[in-house]
């Protein structure tokens, strides 16, 4: 049967921010440390992202794509913060509800509480104002597999 979600379609599970190690640690540096500030601040409803990301996960409600596959989105322009949701009892987050468009105009939505967990880290990091430079730190082993992303 599978995997059952609520809420607008299509929508992203275990998201996370991904950049091109071709764009650098700056770009990822810039971006991560914004997209942190955006999503912690309930009073700021869109982040416009300039440079070069990428928003990955588990896609939910995408024709001709199976449910709960790996799915990369183009290119992301902005991220709009459309509802704040309660704390979230199981892991204290915001179940607050994001839609990101990307540049050729598709919106995907996403909870902000349905992370990857080392998107977590990322923020956490970004927040604290310093990223690891480690290779592949951030990334889930899936998308190091596919090399190209930092």
């Amino acid at each position: 049967m599978g995997i059952r979600i609520r809420g607008p379609k299509p929508q992203l599970r275990d998201w996370t921010l991904l950049f091109l190690k071709k764009d650098g640690r700056d770009n990822r540096n810039k971006i991560a440390k914004g997209f942190a500030e955006f999503w912690d601040d309930m009073d700021q409803d869109v982040i416009k992202i300039t440079g070069n990301c990428y928003l990955a996960g588990h896609v939910f409600g995408i024709n001709n794509t199976k449910n709960g596959s790996r799915y990369i989105t183009d290119k992301i322009i902005s991220i709009e913060r459309k509802e704040i949701g309660d704390n979230n009892i199981i892991n204290r987050f915001r179940h607050d509800l994001f839609c990101a468009e990307t540049v050729s105009g598709r919106r995907v939505s996403f909870y902000g509480d349905r992370f990857d967990l080392l998107m977590l880290l990322l923020m956490h990091d970004a927040l604290e104002g310093q990223l690891n430079q480690k290779k592949d730190y951030y990334l889930h082993p899936d998308y190091c597999k596919m090399g190209g992303y930092l």
